[in-house]
């Protein structure tokens, strides 16, 4: 009978203690940690070449902020486009990369953000864009990368 009552007063002290403690509020996802990292450097300028904040050019900005998280990727569209696996825009989820093609030979390359838009290095520098209809027409491929 003591045996009983010891493990019952174990039980309810546990309990008490677990009514009491504060549990950390749960990790952002690494997808979450890619496109906030991205969100953080809208405004830096372009820069032909450049993966860095002094300047990025597309895929310099994908490289960039993958590596930030761990992440090698390799470091021209072209060859970003051989990675990972496809997606349809459908099931495209954040952090997903998401090409286009711009001229007749050019890619260009940005990190999906969720609910239609996307993060990536323009002529004008990294901004945030709509999946609006000229983006549409020009999207070609969407990779799961993580």
């Amino acid at each position: 009978m003591f045996y009983g009552k010891k493990i019952f007063l174990t039980l309810f002290i546990f309990l008490i203690f677990l009514s009491c403690a504060t549990f950390p509020k749960r990790s952002t996802s690494l997808r979450d940690n890619i496109v906030n990292r991205a969100e953080s450097y809208i405004g830096c300028p372009y820069k032909n070449g450049g993966i860095d904040p002094s300047g990025f050019d597309c895929s310099g900005f994908v490289f960039y902020i993958f590596q930030k998280e761990g992440i090698l990727l390799p470091r021209s569209t072209d060859r970003l486009l051989k990675t990972g696996r496809t997606v349809s825009l459908k099931r495209a989820e954040k952090g997903d990369l998401i090409f286009f093609r711009v001229e007749k030979k050019t890619l260009h390359v940005g990190i999906y953000e969720g609910e239609g838009k996307f993060i990536h290095a323009s002529s004008t520098g990294i901004r945030r864009e709509v999946l609006n209809d000229y983006w549409k027409k020009r999207l070609i491929k969407i990779k799961r990368v993580i």
